[in-house]
């Protein structure tokens, strides 16, 4: 981690609202959030053009302990502020979650 990654991260541990929602143009790169499922639209440009054949061992596993692995996601310029793209892997998640959320009206399935 640079210096500069280290002072980014000082400054917003330090902050006296830790833990308080930040304006999206104000977060650190790599910081984890908790996004609605509506804010997350599946990468556009994924190569895989078929159902992920692990689908329903990963759907199960979901169902059972939830997302064991963040998603990462990203933000286009002509985004809306509030919105998400997923980055480097996740739709076939991303599509377990809506899935099981629809299925189940579970809170724990849409964020």
């Amino acid at each position: 981690m640079s210096k500069h990654q280290k002072s980014d991260i000082r400054q917003v541990l330090n902050e006296p609202a830790i833990g308080q929602p930040r304006p999206m143009n104000q977060l650190v790169d790599g910081a984890l959030l908790t996004l609605d499922i509506s804010q997350v639209q599946p990468y556009d440009r994924n190569p895989r053009k078929g159902k992920n054949p692990k689908y329903d061992d990963i759907k199960a596993s979901i169902r059972m302990c939830g997302i064991d692995h963040p998603v990462k996601v990203t933000q286009r310029p002509d985004m809306q502020p509030d919105q998400f793209m997923i980055s480097g892997g996740g739709n076939t998640r991303l599509a377990i979650l809506h899935e099981l959320y629809e299925e189940t009206g579970d809170p724990r399935f849409q964020s």
